[in-house]
């Protein structure tokens, strides 16, 4: 079975010499990363395994929250060893004998539903998706057709399913003055497109380089922040009905007065690299109560979300954000295109 694999620079050295020069070195030197067609296949009974399917992945990108896992995996140990990814695009190649809504060569991706309300499995139905091949729960899995590029669904289930459900909850709102953070981000991205359908004024935030030429026909303002002192450059006095920030302990304390009366603060994760912790004040809960402010955590989305997405992407309503495509005697270029936004907003591919 082939895959990619993480290796701590302590499991690294333990390697025998042939197989460290299968190896890459990230360029942060924080990692090995090593590509193999020969790691352990997934057993797999059909009886056994009655509820499961078999997916043969073609296709994985790393998302935010991979990232942080790795960091967190190496933190935990210096000797591992691991696969990582959870977004990806796969062909089905066996199924348990109580799955009935898939079948032999059905194209699929993950269905991240997270429902607690559900019976089913909650979430990313895997976090080892550079791994080829791996048994995933029938519910965990989303059917496409074949005229979705194993490139453009290796991109677009995490986030584009997180969005469309953030869209879903604040209403479809139209006529409102909205604020983005994090313009580069994935799921703010989707929510951009869906926003740009509305009668409303958004204003997107970003610490890159001006890159809305890349986005026509979608209408918006690009504001730019400062790196060095963490602030968001807006114009006197500038006020929105909604502020959707990816990463709410970043940039709350500054933007919470930025919201009108009545207004909601969205926020779908957290940034665990911050040097300082984000303190809340007295005089912040204060505002909040005293101004209505609604804090909307959001946790990815339903199926309902994703079957959306998946419908507007094939009536060409939406744009997946893939990038650069890269296989194995590429793996090192990969891992730095992934880890440190080479390919600007889109997102880098590997396919097996």
């Amino acid at each position: 079975m082939k895959g990619v694999a993480l290796l701590s620079l302590r499991a690294f050295e333990k390697l025998p010499d042939a197989m460290k020069d299968l190896c890459v070195f990230n360029t942060k030197g924080e990692f090995y990363a090593m590509y193999s067609e020969h790691f352990d296949n997934e057993v797999f009974n059909c009886d056994v395994d009655k509820d499961f399917v078999l997916v043969k992945r073609l296709s994985f990108s790393v998302n935010y929250r991979d990232k942080t896992l790795v960091f967190n995996r190496l933190s935990f140990s210096d000797d591992c060893f691991f696969f990582f990814g959870s977004d990806f695009c796969g062909q089905v190649l066996e199924v348990g004998d109580s799955v009935v809504d898939f079948k032999i060569g059905d194209l699929v991706i993950g269905d991240n539903s997270y429902n607690p309300n559900e019976a089913f499995i909650q979430g990313i139905p895997s976090s080892n998706c550079s791994k080829e091949i791996e048994k995933l729960h029938k519910t965990k899995l989303f059917k496409i057709c074949k005229d979705l590029s194993p490139t453009d669904a290796a991109v677009l289930s995490v986030n584009a399913q997180t969005a469309f459900n953030i869209y879903r909850n604040l209403g479809f709102p139209s006529g409102k003055f909205i604020l983005i953070t994090s313009g580069r981000s994935q799921v703010s991205l989707y929510l951009l497109q869906l926003l740009s359908r509305e009668n409303s004024v958004t204003v997107v935030c970003s610490c890159g380089d001006n890159w809305s030429e890349l986005l026509p026909g979608l209408q918006f303002k690009i504001v730019f922040k400062d790196s060095e002192e963490n602030s968001i450059i807006l114009e006197k006095h500038e006020s929105f009905d909604i502020i959707f920030d990816p990463f709410i302990n970043q940039n709350l304390p500054q933007l919470l007065y930025l919201l009108r009366f009545s207004g909601t603060y969205v926020f779908c994760g957290l940034n665990p690299f911050l040097e300082e912790e984000c303190k809340m004040s007295i005089n912040m809960f204060s505002h909040m109560i005293k101004n209505k402010i609604n804090l909307l955590g959001q946790c990815l989305g339903e199926s309902i979300d994703l079957s959306c997405a998946i419908e507007e992407y094939k009536n060409n309503r939406i744009t997946a954000f893939s990038s650069q495509v890269y296989k194995a005697d590429n793996l090192a270029e990969f891992l730095d295109d992934s880890w440190n936004h080479k390919s600007g907003i889109g997102r880098p591919v590997f396919l097996f």
